[in-house]
């Protein structure tokens, strides 16, 4: 399972923070996506096979490979 969010400056704290610690209790998630518009960037956390949380900075510049998916997005 995967969950993306665009970051607003109204959200971005409890998207980071309370709703992504919500997030990783559900086994089933691989990937945690959070977009920036304001950076143009984003940031893809991804569950290892241990469970560990990895965190990979995407600029837009670059296509963003979504594992859990087969999927890259331009």
């Amino acid at each position: 399972m995967i969950i993306g969010k665009v970051l607003s400056p109204l959200t971005e704290a409890s998207d980071r923070g309370e709703k992504f610690a919500t997030y990783r209790l559900i086994s089933s998630l691989r990937e945690y996506v959070l977009i920036d518009p304001e950076r143009l960037a984003m940031e893809v956390y991804r569950r290892t096979d241990e469970g560990v949380w990895t965190l990979r900075d995407v600029p837009t510049k670059k296509p963003l490979h979504l594992d859990g998916l087969k999927l890259e997005i331009s």
